[in-house]
């Protein structure tokens, strides 16, 4: 990851991670952690997330944020409702030298439910627009798609979103929420530990399997379910290769008779080396 910004490290649990450097105004440690809890949450019952930037803008000033809230609340039912999957949300108020509030904001969903961009984008920019009559901005590089255990997919995305906890350009909020956020509704049943974001025992496994000539487990593990989900004839999804620790860890087993519950008349046969 390149970045023209200086770089600083904000250690959770028992790693560290780069985020923007903010040495004049500083950021807000505790909202920084609760993004990573809200992304911990959601790679606990996904083992793909995809996630995407987007800014709001506004007509008018206002010195609360009930039409963002009242957006996001509806907003987020139409996502679950259309994605058949858990949708949360990262939303951060701020003003500086404008007269009207802005927002950034992330939404995070099923990376198997989502893997592209371009109709869930439109999507939010269109319904922004209807509720608020105001605008909206990408950022460049709008997505990212993290997976569980794998720390060089989290590390940009963190990064990314680190910028939303910067105390600059809070100060004229007044009284209104400057973060908003999904509640972690499975927080209790995080680990303590954050193989969620950094699995080095199961990276270490899977290098050794792969230079033993077995499979990429994470990446066709992630296919295959994919192919389950969109409904693909039993002949193209590809049996796959896994260790019993694999499947104990990332709950392949649970999410395997989610996918059967479906209603999809389709299986997938895990194979486990000898």
């Amino acid at each position: 990851m390149t970045s023209n910004h200086k770089l600083n490290q904000f250690k959770y649990k028992s790693h560290g991670y780069n985020i923007y450097s903010f040495k004049e105004s500083g950021y807000n440690s505790k909202a920084l952690n609760n993004i990573f809890k809200l992304c911990e949450s959601m790679l606990f019952a996904y083992s793909k997330v995809f996630l995407f930037r987007i800014d709001f803008h506004v007509n008018e000033h206002s010195p609360n944020n009930q039409l963002v809230s009242n957006f996001l609340a509806n907003y987020i039912k139409h996502l679950e409702k259309i994605y058949q999957c858990k949708a949360s949300y990262i939303c951060v108020r701020e003003q500086n030298i404008s007269a009207k509030q802005h927002y950034h904001l992330a939404f995070i969903l099923s990376g198997h439910k989502v893997c592209y961009p371009d109709k869930i984008t439109k999507d939010c920019a269109s319904a922004w627009k209807r509720h608020s009559s105001g605008s909206v901005h990408f950022p460049k590089k709008c997505y990212y798609m993290i997976k569980r255990g794998d720390k060089r997919s989290i590390n940009p995305c963190i990064y990314r979103l680190s910028y939303f906890v910067k105390n600059h350009s809070k100060n004229l909020n007044g009284t209104a929420k400057s973060y908003l956020m999904s509640r972690i509704k499975n927080a209790k049943l995080l680990p303590e530990c954050d193989y969620l974001f950094v699995e080095p025992e199961v990276t270490l496994k899977n290098n050794q399997d792969r230079n033993n000539g077995l499979v990429n487990e994470g990446s066709e593990v992630d296919d295959s379910l994919t192919a389950i989900r969109r409904g693909q004839p039993k002949s193209n999804i590809a049996p796959v290769i896994v260790s019993d620790e694999f499947v104990q860890r990332y709950q392949i087993k649970a999410l395997v008779n989610e996918i059967i519950n479906e209603d999809f008349d389709i299986t997938i046969i895990i194979f486990k080396p000898p």
